[in-house]
């Protein structure tokens, strides 16, 4: 994880600020185990997702860089991506009267 995206612990409260530096080593264990592709990822989530259950706020704490190692996880152990990009169609317009498409008139 890059420093420069990480949120800056010593500007939250001390409740927050515990809770942030709880979870920061696990995501940071979890992002290794899944760049070496170790043997119990499920269990660096299921440790996580308890975290970010008893306290949702993490959530908004965090990163996107940080929370990145969680998105990758479940894509890993899921084969599913949470968020896809669609591929552009192209529409047939609808015609009018005088034979033009809608999208001739933008």
């Amino acid at each position: 994880m890059s420093d420069d995206n990480m949120i800056q612990v010593k500007e939250l409260d001390e409740e927050q600020q515990l809770r942030v530096s709880e979870i920061l080593p696990k995501l940071k264990a979890l992002e290794e185990a899944l760049q070496t592709e170790a043997p119990g990822i499920e269990n660096y989530i299921k440790d996580i997702n308890n975290n970010l259950r008893e306290f949702p706020e993490l959530v908004h704490l965090l990163s996107d860089e940080q929370i990145k190692p969680i998105y990758s996880a479940y894509r890993a152990q899921t084969g599913v991506a949470i968020a896809t990009k669609r591929a552009k169609t192209k529409k047939s317009g609808t015609k009018l009267s005088d034979g033009r498409s809608v999208g001739d008139l933008l």
